[in-house]
């Protein structure tokens, strides 16, 4: 079963520092989460995952959240 909450922690983990140092798979099959990182040396990717449908955990650059999406917003939704 894929729990929201874990799917959000593991968002928040790839986030946490800078971009390409912390990754995370969700296995589609199981709904576990797999975590790498580059800062401690630890990988349960490459040393665990059994899984032949997965899903990345975006980082939240690959979101593009920033400025742009705030002017489509405003333009789309805001009365003239």
């Amino acid at each position: 079963m894929i729990i929201f909450s874990e799917i959000q922690d593991a968002f928040l983990f790839v986030s946490s520092a800078e971009y390409g140092m912390h990754s995370a798979i969700l296995c589609k099959d199981s709904g576990r989460i797999y975590y790498r990182s580059e800062a401690v040396d630890f990988d349960e990717i490459e040393e665990e995952l059994d899984c032949d449908t997965f899903i990345e955990i975006p980082h939240k650059n690959d979101l593009d959240l920033g400025r742009n999406l705030v002017f489509e917003f405003v333009e789309l939704n805001l009365p003239d």
